[in-house]
Parts: structure tokens; C-alpha cells; sequence
């Protein structure tokens, strides 16, 4: 799934020096295609794609896949290829699906849910469960099926279920509906698991072969995330309720799309699946496809007209003045692009400034827009099947800032100014400052605390009480901020930047 999701993390008392804007750029190792099932297709057993028009049901060859997401394969491993091994079991994004049934009332705004079954997928693919949409949203995760690439036909990564449990009816339910719609839980072999539901229109048993479970070694725990769609009368076995799931553990977690079905009396989970393989990068883009990437989706950052503070490099910050302060020892001038800076400290242990006294220091808190530069991070996410581009902005001035937007004539491209620091875990090119282990600016006190003790001393005695008590948990963040660290030392440099 492609797509640009901006972030501006600093939208209340204060801006932080190097996240005050980060921009996520999610390309999926799969093919990339528009995230909204076609509106004009809602013929009763029509297939529905992403979107895709003038295709026949067939999943595009590697030549058409690399023209569909718009980035040119160059060498360069699996990405965008269509398909991602795990090492040992390949996954597939589904492009294609056909409804099962669906309900028009209930779950978010009341406007019921839609099952459905991908189809026409790749030879030798297996289903691994349906998936489910509520009415209200588009369709934005990517819905996977498998392939078992071990070769081990007497304990494989996939094999048939051995039975089904009815989890859900819509029998005698008062559900707007067409026909009744049945949710079966796959029942897995031992050493095995089920990764997603089964949906049908007949109370009888889906056949065996219809859905896949996955060896217990190529999955993962998941967790309830998003709620999708319920039913509940009264407090029986007729209650149901619908939600997504997410894996519980980062790193080699890899989503499917599934939903998880729960009634009353089931406490069933389901899996998601993991990267098993050592080369975690091998569905990332080479040097190639990321400069195509940042071309083709790289924003452009407008400026608020009354913006004073700008972004800058973090090089013309240190050419400009800045300084690095330890305690028990005099500031140094910060040197060789951050090449003095300490890296094997805490985040207390040190800070950076523009000494007050310097006629420079105004000069340098309003950044330099013409020659600042976006600092990116390409990194594999969810396991691997996905590339996440994280793209810094670094700002000298680290203070108030409120949330306001309007355009002004001050842009910056990010595409004609970055420099991409890091593939993964390994740093790119000669950037010291982003080991830098301590803080980027000093504290940013409020002096507020004389109004806080007005506010308290007009208030009744017991109201007065419980404020204080109050006030003495939030006044660290009220009175003051520390100073923010660098990107390298956030916690979503190592995780998935859309959970």
C-alpha cells in the first residue's frame, strides 16, 4: 500500500526540535493499488478489485506490477515483485474478492459489514481466512494469502483444518440482511494455527479444503485492535462482536488483514504470521527504488504566513554556533558535523545550545529554510513486507507553537533537499550527530506556576484540594520540557511508523 501520512507531533504547548514534522511513506513490498474497493461494483456476486480497470481477474506479471506502483525494479530483491517469502511460506496480497454476505446494520455509524473472499488469486496460493470491512470505511490493509515454499510434503507451513466450530448465526437474529451468514472457526492440527474465519450462507460445514491453517513456527500472537462490526440480544450465545487484530510483538510481526469473531462464550485467538527468515530486508528497495520513491511521494511542507522559525540542516546548525554542554565541564564547540558529540551516554548526560550571548543567537533560533534539508530512515516494517520512509525535519528553535494551518509562499520540497541516513539499522553516508545519545536543546521552563497558585487560592477548600493534587502530578510537564532527543533515540526509529 502506498501512501504519505503527515505528522506534526507538537501541537500543544511546545515544538520539539526534531519531530516537528515526520512524514511516513508506507510502500508495500506487494503491488501497489488504490485502497478503495470500486464503488460501482456492487453486483450481488460480482468480484471487486482495488480499483484496477481494464484487467482481466489475473494478478499482473512482474513487468506490469513494477508499472502499476511506478517504480522501476533495477535488480534488487523482491519489492514490488508481488509476492514476499518468509522463508519458507510466500505471501500474496490479495487484489480481488468476491462478497459473501453482508449486513447493513450495526458496528461503526450503523451501517453494517461486508465478508468477503479473496479470489482469482496466484496458482499454488492458498486462502488463510476471509476478511471483513465495516460499510462505513474503505478497505486500507492489505489482505494476504499464502504459498507453503518449504518443501516438506510431510510437515509443510500449510495444511487443511481437521474440523470447524460454528462461532456466529444470523439465524432468528434481528439483523438487516438478505440471507443468513454463518462464521466458522477453523479448528487446526496439532502444531499448527488458524490464522483467520471462514463465512458462509449455509449452515453446513465449509469443506476442509477450503482454508489453510499455518505451522505454529511461521506465526505470531495477535491482539484485539479496532472494532468492526456486532450483534448482541441480551446477554446469550446470540452476542457477537467483530474486530481487526494486530500482532502483539514488533519486529518480525507480520499483519494478514484478518478479523476476529468472538461470542460469549469463546475465548479463541488468532495468529498472524512472522518473518522466519534471517534476511529481514530482502522485500526492501535498493538505492534505485527509494530515490524514486521520495520523488514520487515526497510532500511538499507549506509554512504558516506568520511563521517565524524555520527548519534548517543540522550541519549549519553546528557551523552556526552550537555547543555542546556536560556537566562538571565547559561547553565545546560542537565540531566535524557532530563528530564530537557523546554516544554511549543517557539522554541527561548532555545537551545542545547557542550560547544566549552570541549576536548570532536570534539569527540562528529562525532556522535557515533555503538551505534545510529532510533527513529520511528506510526501514522494513511488519515484518518485512512492508518499507516505511520516515522523513525529519531538524528545527534550531525548540519552544511554543499552537495548532494553526494556512499557506503561505515559504515550501519546502522534500524531494529536491533530503539525504537518506539510515537503510535499516545501517547508518548511510557520514552523519555522526545521529549516534549523538543526549538531548538537543536544554530545558523549556513556563513561568506559569504564579497563575496555577492564583487559580488555587479562589477555589473552596475541598475543590482547592483535590485541584492541587492534581496540579502537583502535572506540573513536570506544565513547568517545564526537556529538552527533546534525536531520531535514532525515539521509539519509533526501530517500530512500524502506522501502529
Amino acid at each position: 500500500m502506498a501512501g504519505v501520512l503527515l505528522s506534526r507531533f507538537s501541537l500543544h504547548i511546545y515544538i520539539t526540535i526534531l519531530i516537528l514534522f515526520q512524514i511516513v511513506c508506507n510502500s508495500s513490498a506487494f503491488n501497489d493499488f488504490s485502497a478503495l474497493l470500486d464503488p460501482s461494483n456492487d453486483a450481488e456476486n460480482d468480484v471487486i478489485s482495488f480499483g484496477i480497470t481494464g484487467q482481466s481477474l489475473s494478478y499482473p506479471p512482474d513487468a506490469l506490477a513494477e508499472k502499476f506502483i511506478g517504480i522501476e525494479l533495477i535488480g534488487g530483491g523482491e519489492f514490488g515483485k508481488g509476492a514476499t517469502d518468509l522463508g519458507g511460506l510466500k505471501v500474496h496480497e490479495a487484489l480481488y474478492f468476491k462478497k459473501i454476505w453482508e449486513t447493513h446494520s450495526g458496528g461503526p455509524k450503523g451501517l453494517g459489514a461486508t465478508f468477503y473472499e479473496p479470489t482469482s488469486i496466484p496458482a499454488g496460493f492458498s486462502l488463510i481466512g476471509h476478511f471483513c470491512k465495516p460499510n462505513s470505511k474503505p478497505l486500507v490493509s492489505a489482505v494476504l494469502v499464502a504459498k507453503d515454499t518449504t518443501g516438506n510434503p510431510s510437515h509443510g507451513a500449510l495444511e487443511s483444518p481437521i474440523d470447524y466450530t460454528l462461532i456466529w448465526s444470523s439465524e432468528g437474529m434481528n439483523v438487516s440482511r438478505r440471507e443468513d451468514g454463518y462464521i466458522w472457526l477453523p479448528i487446526a492440527p496439532y502444531g499448527y494455527k488458524a490464522i483467520g474465519h471462514i463465512v458462509t450462507t449455509s449452515l453446513e460445514k465449509p469443506s476442509l479444503d477450503k482454508v489453510k491453517c499455518v505451522r505454529s513456527d511461521f506465526t505470531e500472537l495477535t491482539m484485539v485492535d479496532k472494532w468492526i462490526w456486532g450483534h448482541k440480544m441480551g446477554m446469550s450465545t446470540s452476542m457477537v462482536n467483530l474486530h481487526a487484530t494486530k500482532p502483539k510483538t514488533r519486529g518480525r510481526s507480520v499483519p494478514t488483514g484478518m478479523f476476529l469473531a468472538r461470542n460469549s462464550w469463546s475465548t479463541h485467538e488468532l495468529a498472524c504470521l512472522k518473518m522466519v527468515k534471517n534476511d529481514v530486508y530482502s522485500a526492501m528497495p535498493n538505492p534505485s527504488q527509494i530515490t524514486t520513491m521520495i520523488n514520487a511521494y515526497a510532500p511538499l511542507v507549506y509554512f504558516h504566513p506568520d511563521e517565524e522559525y524555520f527548519p534548517s540542516s543540522v550541519s549549519w546548525f553546528f557551523e552556526n554556533g552550537a555547543e555542546v554542554r556536560r556537566h562538571g565541564q565547559p561547553p565545546r564547540a560542537v565540531i566535524n558535523n557532530g563528530n564530537n558529540l557523546p554516544i554511549d551516554g543517557t539522554a541527561d548526560d548532555a545537551y545542545l545550545d547557542i550560547p544566549s550571548g552570541q549576536a548570532s543567537h536570534e539569527r540562528v533560533r529562525k532556522g535557515s529554510l533555503s538551505g534545510a534539508v529532510a533527513y529520511i530512515h528506510v526501514k522494513p516494517a511488519q515484518g518485512g513486507t512492508f518499507t516505511d520512509l520516515a522523513i525529519w525535519l531538524f528545527y534550531p528553535f525548540n519552544g511554543g507553537g499552537k495548532d494553526d494551518a494556512a499557506k503561505s509562499n515559504n515550501v519546502m520540497n522534500i524531494a529536491s533537499s533530503y539525504k537518506v541516513v539510515s537503510v535499516g539499522n545501517n547508518r548511510v553516508g557520514r552523519e555522526p550527530w545521529l549516534d549523538y545519545t543526549g538531548r538537543w536543546d536544554s530545558k523549556l521552563t513556563y513561568d506559569i506556576l504564579k497563575e496555577i497558585l492564583d487559580i488555587a487560592s479562589l477555589l473552596p477548600g475541598i475543590v482547592r484540594n483535590a485541584f492541587i493534587k492534581v496540579m502537583k502530578r502535572l506540573l513536570p510537564e506544565l513547568l517545564g520540557e526537556e529538552g527533546p532527543v534525536g531520531p535514532k533515540m525515539q521509539e519509533s526509529w526501530w517500530g512500524n511508523e502506522l501502529e
